[in-house]
């Protein structure tokens, strides 16, 4: 009885009481114009967040250029991932494998890398020589950790030499045959694919080969062997599958299509813009220079350029804004990347294979220009940037940043940049400074015929709600867990919907929203990648719910009871024929709730666990007591018209009263008993004021600290009690003629 009293208490204290509320929609805009087509964008920054994931190559460190981890060297990754062993976000797509030789049945970890100095030259500074003229075995190059899939095909290409660097001649005397190798993981004796490769210059020239289909699916190692009796150069290595779409992971570029759709992509970065230089990216891969000096401190192979980005934007049907270098770059270098894109009859592009202009609509002005220039200054030579970029397309439209410090002189930088942008971008500025923005930028475009809009290209969703005054980069101090580990959470996604509410609520005056990251920036990203699979984090599911639904007039919604917990959008679509109720509910649970950290917690689970754990036997108890019941008993009853519950009432517990009566009895003594097992257990620092029992106390005082004369009276007492107890219950029962223990 007093377990089943528990479990109703237990109950009682868990459940949740709603009161009903009333929402009115009114037909009525709250915006002066439809919310804009482009609103869901994203960012992708080169050497950030190991964004290099989307893009389709398999082998790390290809060309031998990474002297220290990506991530572990990235001082982002280092403030904000204190401990790896607590990245929830981790994937296998953070690997950084190395290279490795094996020769005479051993590991072999010092590489002979060549540092090229003067020469010769391959690509970048180092470059990989292996020699086998005095070896008596071959000798292998192993790369771990790559993850191929059951039929697909699989390139490989590499510049290689026969390892006589310096000559007048291209081709050499004497020719290195090679053996490309996939084999299962650490077993090279267990092949799944090869491929022959013959090297014959003496220069490092690119030599490219294809590997059979591959009946395998699961971890590999890629193996490169050199007979004994040779030497070799070998950089830039490169195994990619053959179904890439234009150099990046299809199955990725797929979902982010389908699913994603960002609108406008952001590129190549942030604060990586304000080092790059656009020219280094352009051209075939193997004669892109490799960037050392780079925002973000990683070796870079150039790989993904401006053709890439385009191609990129191309296949997940978004436009791409392109940000420009202005604190460490000039116009003419900006004018020139807008020239190389856009004009038809630019000569560089076309001799790259690029024949019609690439068309690049959107351009920023620099990331976060704060860092070296006051704000009169920054808007002034916007100016000079914007008059030398339209020179080369005055269709383009131009971004320009009034954030952070810079958003106090936005009224003086509005006027002087004001006749040459059309957008305004305000990274981290809360919905307030946001809105006080667009009243200027209105009460502007009012005066002087603009249409300049304002817009968010490095978006961050606050972590937490109780902070809206977060400067867009989440860098207040995390109590519970790191930022990255906070990105993956449902209440973070939850508050990048309120965000582009917020956005939505704008309508035309707002142009997009950037979420950063696309892919990959350890946590913060719409879509993993790691080796094996793709999957959408908790924002990306948010972000592609949102971006699905026809919201384009928001409508006035009114409410019967103020709850700032509930976020309600309703909007019209285009046609105004079809009304969309977005409802956020943030009253769920606002925190995490630990159960067995708090005390009015503790009785309630001890409640329901013993009811759960006496369930059983007292079920075979009754049971039994009520297969000894007459059955004629019950035919009689239903021929006096007795109901189930009357039947019950007259019958079943008349019947198996003398059970109920013994096991009472039973349990009386057990009153002080209020139990051992579940509440030591259960019980910790936290709770001990409420979980402590007799038992507990005598083990506490009695066993643990020694003094057993306490522990005994304890024990004593609580058996007397018992007895006394047990004893009372008996002759109450037997006055009133029911059964009796003695």
């Amino acid at each position: 009885m007093k377990y089943f009293l528990g479990f109703i208490w237990f109950c009682l204290c868990l459940s949740p009481l709603y009161s009903q509320d009333t929402i009115y929609i009114e037909n009525k805009d709250i915006t002066d114009g439809p919310v804009s087509n482009n609103l869901y964008g994203s960012f992708w920054e080169m050497g950030f967040g190991r964004s290099d994931l989307l893009w389709g190559e398999l082998l790390f460190n290809r060309s031998f250029e990474n002297t220290k981890p990506i991530s572990a060297s990235n001082s982002w990754f280092t403030s904000y991932c204190p401990d790896i062993n607590k990245a929830y976000w981790w994937h296998t797509g953070y690997e950084e494998p190395k290279w490795y030789l094996w020769s005479n049945g051993r590991k072999l970890d010092t590489l002979p890398l060549v540092f090229n100095e003067y020469w010769p030259s391959a690509h970048g500074k180092y470059y990989m020589e292996l020699d086998t003229r005095d070896k008596t075995e071959n000798i292998l190059l192993v790369q771990d950790r790559i993850y191929l899939k059951k039929g697909k095909k699989y390139d490989v290409s590499g510049l290689f030499s026969t390892g006589n660097y310096l000559s007048e001649e291209k081709y050499s005397s004497h020719t290195v045959p090679l053996t490309i190798i996939i084999c299962k993981e650490g077993n090279f004796q267990s092949q799944i694919s090869s491929v022959k490769l013959e090297v014959n210059t003496n220069q490092f020239n690119l030599y490219h080969v294809s590997l059979p289909s591959v009946d395998y699916e699961g971890w590999c190692s890629f193996v490169l062997e050199v007979p004994v009796g040779y030497k070799l150069g070998i950089d830039l290595l490169s195994l990619m599958p053959t179904d890439v779409k234009n150099g990046w992971r299809s199955e990725a570029i797929k979902r982010i299509r389908q699913e994603l759709h960002p609108k406008i992509i952001r590129m190549p970065g942030g604060c990586f813009a304000s080092l790059y230089n656009w020219r280094d990216g352009i051209g075939p891969r193997e004669e892109r220079p490799v960037s050392y000096d780079t925002w973000w401190g990683c070796e870079l192979l150039n790989d993904v350029g401006t053709f890439e980005m385009i191609d990129l934007c191309r296949e997940i049907g978004a436009e791409p804004l392109f940000c420009v270098p202005v604190m460490f770059n000039n116009e003419y270098n900006a004018a020139d990347w807008v020239d190389f894109c856009n004009n038809p009859e630019n000569e560089q592009r076309k001799a790259y294979g690029r024949v019609k202009p690439l068309n690049v609509k959107y351009w920023e002005l620099e990331n976060e220009p704060y860092r070296r220039f006051d704000a009169i200054t920054y808007a002034k030579r916007c100016v000079s940037f914007a008059k030398a970029m339209k020179a080369k397309d005055p269709t383009i439209q131009i971004a320009v940043g009034n954030y952070w410090l810079f958003n106090k002189k936005f009224a003086e930088i509005l006027d002087i940049v004001g006749p040459y942008v059309e957008l305004i971008t305000n990274r981290g500025g809360t919905i307030s400074e946001m809105q006080h923005d667009i009243s200027l930028l209105n009460q502007y475009n009012k005066t002087h015929g603009t249409n300049i809009r304002l817009c968010h290209t490095e978006f961050r969703p606050p972590v937490s709600r109780q902070n809206v005054e977060t400067d867009g980069l989440n860098k207040e101090v995390q109590v519970e867990e790191t930022l990255f580990n906070a990105s993956i959470r449902w209440k973070f996604a939850m508050n990048m919907v309120e965000q582009y509410i917020a956005y939505q609520n704008m309508g035309r005056n707002f142009f997009t929203a950037t979420f950063t990251n696309l892919s990959d920036g350890w946590g913060e990203c719409l879509i993993n990648l790691p080796k094996e699979t793709t999957y959408l984090s908790a924002t990306g599911v948010a972000f592609s719910l949102l971006n699905s639904l026809d919201l384009v007039y928001p409508q006035k919604v009114k409410r019967a009871l103020e709850d700032e917990n509930l976020v309600i959008q309703a909007a019209w679509n285009a046609e105004r024929n079809k009304m969309t109720l977005l409802l956020l509910n943030f009253n769920i649970i606002s925190q995490p709730i630990n159960f067995f950290a708090h005390p009015g917690y503790f009785w309630p689970i001890v409640a329901f666990a013993n009811v759960w754990k006496e369930t059983g036997w007292n079920a075979i108890i009754y049971l039994a007591a009520i297969t000894s019941i007459d059955p004629s008993l019950y035919e009689a009853a239903a021929i006096d018209g007795a109901g189930r519950w009357a039947k019950i009432k007259h019958v079943t517990l008349p019947g198996i009263k003398p059970t109920i009566i013994i096991l009472l009895l039973m349990n009386v003594g057990n009153v002080l008993n209020a139990g051992f097992e579940v509440q030591y257990l259960l019980g910790n620092g936290l709770v001990q004021k409420v979980s402590q029992t007799i038992d507990i106390y005598v083990l506490k005082w009695g066993i643990s600290q020694g003094d057993f004369a306490i522990g005994t009276a304890a024990g004593i007492f609580k058996s007397f009690v018992s007895i006394i107890l047990i004893v009372i219950a008996n002759q109450i029962a037997k006055r009133n003629g029911e059964e009796q223990l003695f």
